[in-house]
């Protein structure tokens, strides 16, 4: 079963997207409990927890997760012009990190930027 629970974008971005990637999915949630148990601990609105599952099961198949599109288990675009829609209900934010390292290795390689001391952003007390 596929999981996305997202009320961010509206009916016709879902329709209109080709790809729908979620940047995780709840799996030890789904193990252990039923769908419409995760939606009842998510919303106390029994219809938006209808119009939510309809819509999951609707666009399963354009659905996947972001670990399953970078490794090459889920498809990815075939033409620049598809749109690519991110669900980001579930995730730790992982694909910023990515992006940061990208951007810091590409910056160190040309001889760009400046070191930051890393006391900056350290802690030695808690307030």
């Amino acid at each position: 079963m596929t999981l996305v629970l997202n009320d961010e974008f509206d009916e016709e971005a879902w329709r209109r997207s080709h790809l729908i990637i979620a940047s995780s999915f709840p799996g030890d949630y789904q193990s252990r409990r039923s769908s419409s148990d995760l939606f009842e601990s998510l919303y106390s609105d029994e219809n938006k927890n209808r119009i939510e599952q309809e819509r999951n099961d609707r666009y399963a198949e354009k659905i996947h997760s972001l670990s399953d599109l970078l490794l090459g288990k889920a498809p990815g675009r075939t033409d620049p012009a598809q749109i690519t829609l991110m669900s980001k209900r579930w995730g730790l934010g992982i694909e910023f990190a990515s992006v940061g390292k990208l951007v810091y290795d590409r910056a160190k390689a040309r001889g760009v930027g400046h070191e930051l001391p890393t006391q900056w952003f350290s802690q030695t007390s808690h307030p």
